[in-house]
């Protein structure tokens, strides 16, 4: 007796690649004519943007820039001053079983950003760079649900519950609040500086 099984196709996504690689920049920046010279940088901040990613045969690559930007002592009893200077990175990261086929998730975080000055007229600005890659490469496999033709034939099944990846996807949020400042202050001059936080919150299809 012959008998047949009945198959399906299942399509999803396996990890190829899954490293974190870091990059250090630097960068020198003069201070503008319409600001006057720095005494002392008192705060560095950092925002880290990708701008870019790439994948080839055999490797990922993300490319963006930091925008770093110290608040100073001007020199004088002015009150604080910032600059804020661009400095852009690039990371790459070798993989054999990675191809244009393949979907790269990528994250930058800042490790550390500082300016220090040089001059009063010129600072250098450094920063380290951790950008965590993720391939994902599409695959087939089969899979076999059922005997075909299977009268007068005992068969033994199992139920097995797989959890494959099956979507790789990103999507851009924009968002923006309003701060109220609160009574006494004062009316706000100029903002020297900010930190935002991602915390995740519920995830839903």
């Amino acid at each position: 007796m012959e008998l047949g099984l009945s198959k399906k196709t299942i399509r999803h996504f396996i990890t190829v690649m899954d490293t974190v690689k870091y990059c250090e920049e630097t960068m020198e920046t003069i201070v503008p004519d319409s600001l006057p010279d720095a005494v002392r940088v008192l705060e560095t901040q950092g925002v880290v943007m990708i701008r870019d990613k790439e994948l080839s045969d055999g490797r990922a690559t993300v490319s963006g820039v930091v925008e770093l930007t110290a608040v100073y002592t001007p020199e004088g009893e002015g009150t604080a001053k910032r600059i804020t200077q661009t400095i852009p990175f690039k990371a790459s990261c070798d993989g054999g079983e990675v191809d244009t086929e393949c979907e790269l998730v990528a994250q930058a975080q800042l490790v550390n950003g500082e300016m220090r000055l040089l001059n009063p007229r010129k600072m250098l600005g450094r920063v380290n760079v951790a950008v965590a890659f993720a391939v994902y490469a599409p695959r087939e496999t089969e899979i076999t649900e059922s005997v075909e033709s299977a009268r007068d034939v005992e068969t033994l099944m199992t139920t097995v519950k797989l959890t494959p990846v099956i979507s790789v996807s990103e999507r851009t949020v924009s968002l923006s609040d309003d701060l109220e400042l609160g009574g006494g202050k004062g009316a706000a001059e100029e903002i020297l500086a900010s930190r935002v936080s991602i915390v995740p919150g519920e995830c839903k299809f």
